[in-house]
């Protein structure tokens, strides 16, 4: 279970199924890979933006929560859904930009390149998978929570997110282990679901966070690491 579970179980039986389990498959992966590659056009253009964290909340909460809302509501049709879907992912990579510009370079690629690699391997495992993973759901949502809990923390302490903090490492390692098992977990749920292109949706909906929370916990493990060196 994950910020987006409510959409896998509303999603769950709604409509029936117009596509084939391949074409189902590669409407995930397609939407995925398309929010992404929007994600990294809209954080390069907002690089520059200087951001109060009202402005972060309100972006970078706000909007993506709307998106939630306004794309699993059991009226939505496809093209509802899309719209918002891609409310999720601007609301997500607009907050990117600004943060990106501190770190270099060669680590935004190389963590980049490392959520592109887990990202494939978990997939390819939660597409492999035949039984039903749901079990999960209850162990992934409380360490979500506690997860959530101490990024609370850490904004309105900002003494606590230092790279210099001894538990530092075990936070980020922590955090990037979560979030590949809910790529996991997503694929094998979202399989799970009527065939439709609504649906399809929906499951890249929740591997798209999933993978945004992945690449920023390696971001920070690689810059904390870069940072001791």
């Amino acid at each position: 279970m994950s910020l987006t579970t409510k959409i896998w179980e509303d999603g769950i039986g709604t409509k029936s199924a117009s596509l084939s389990k391949f074409q189902y498959r590669n409407l995930i992966a397609g939407h995925t890979i398309l929010g992404m590659l929007v994600a990294i056009l809209i954080a390069y253009n907002t690089q520059s933006w200087d951001m109060s964290i009202l402005e972060i909340f309100l972006v970078g909460l706000g909007i993506p929560i709307l998106g939630i809302l306004i794309a699993y509501r059991r009226a939505s049709t496809t093209l509802v859904t899309f719209f918002g879907y891609m409310l999720v992912v601007l609301g997500m990579s607009a907050i990117m930009g600004p943060v990106l510009q501190n770190f270099d370079s060669e680590i935004v690629l190389r963590a980049f390149l490392s959520t592109c690699g887990i990202a494939v391997l978990m997939s390819i495992i939660g597409l492999t998978v035949k039984k039903d993973l749901s079990h999960w759901g209850v162990y992934l949502f409380g360490a979500l929570l506690a997860l959530i809990l101490v990024r609370v923390i850490q904004i309105f302490i900002p003494q606590a997110a230092s790279y210099e903090k001894w538990y530092f490492p075990f936070i980020e390692y922590a955090g990037a282990a979560l979030f590949s098992l809910l790529i996991i977990y997503d694929w094998n749920r979202g399989m799970k679901m009527t065939y439709n292109h609504r649906n399809a949706i929906l499951t890249a909906i929740g591997l798209f966070l999933d993978i945004i929370n992945l690449f920023i916990h390696l971001l920070r493990i690689m810059a904390g690491s870069f940072s001791k060196d």
